[in-house]
């Protein structure tokens, strides 16, 4: 019974989605192998919720829920530099996250609040606008927030590379569209020009610190 409840509870989250958009991309690790769905999941002797075939990583705790079964590629073991989110080094942080189970409301908003495994027509499996204001999706802007989509040359430091050793923090600034980052030049203030929702240098997802308006100071100079 446990079982049939278990693979119900896979068949709801796997209809839900686009099948079509895992297959051919960067989470299709079949191989060419069909079916597609066994490289993460499998009916029998599966290592967590979801029937999850790979290995779980908790953090020692830390991680639960969906988290945990990111993180068993998404920590630097599977995925390459600029496609996991830092979960072993505590100089960096990312997105906040509600597991499953843990009585907040609402419950289950997860990794899956910006991400949807099956589904990558939007780029990095996002479920929300894949651009460098990402974060004005759920995060309204106002009449006294600071200024997007200004194109400005200001920022003193604009490499941004958590994954180095130690991190090299700045701000970035982008193309029209939030897609591509420009190194020099005259280019645009976006949301993830001063917050990145993974490898920020603080809690409130900046890029770089705050501590003494180092994060203003960067371009208000």
């Amino acid at each position: 019974m446990v079982l049939l409840v278990s693979l119900l509870a896979l068949g709801s989250v796997a209809s839900a989605a686009n099948k079509d958009n895992v297959i051919g991309s960067l989470h299709d690790l079949s191989g060419g192998r069909v079916p597609v769905c066994e490289s993460c999941h499998v009916s029998h002797g599966a290592s967590g919720d979801f029937l999850w075939a790979r290995t779980l990583n908790t953090g020692g705790g830390a991680f639960s829920g969906l988290e945990a079964l990111c993180y068993g590629c998404h920590d630097g073991s599977v995925t390459s530099s600029g496609s996991y989110v830092f979960s072993t080094s505590p100089s960096v942080y990312s997105h906040k996250v509600t597991p499953l189970g843990s009585g907040e409301t609402p419950q289950g908003d997860d990794c899956d609040r910006c991400h949807d495994p099956h589904d990558d027509s939007n780029g990095k499996f996002l479920v929300v606008r894949a651009d460098a204001n990402v974060c004005s999706a759920c995060h309204q802007t106002g009449e006294h927030s600071h200024p997007l989509d200004v194109q400005t040359d200001y920022p003193l430091v604009r490499s941004w590379d958590p994954a180095a050793t130690p991190p090299v923090v700045g701000t970035r600034l982008w193309n029209t569209t939030g897609t591509v980052v420009v190194a020099t030049g005259s280019a645009y203030i976006k949301c993830e020009t001063c917050h990145t929702p993974h490898g920020a240098h603080t809690q409130e997802l900046n890029a770089m610190s705050d501590s003494g308006g180092v994060l203003c100071i960067n371009c208000h100079r």
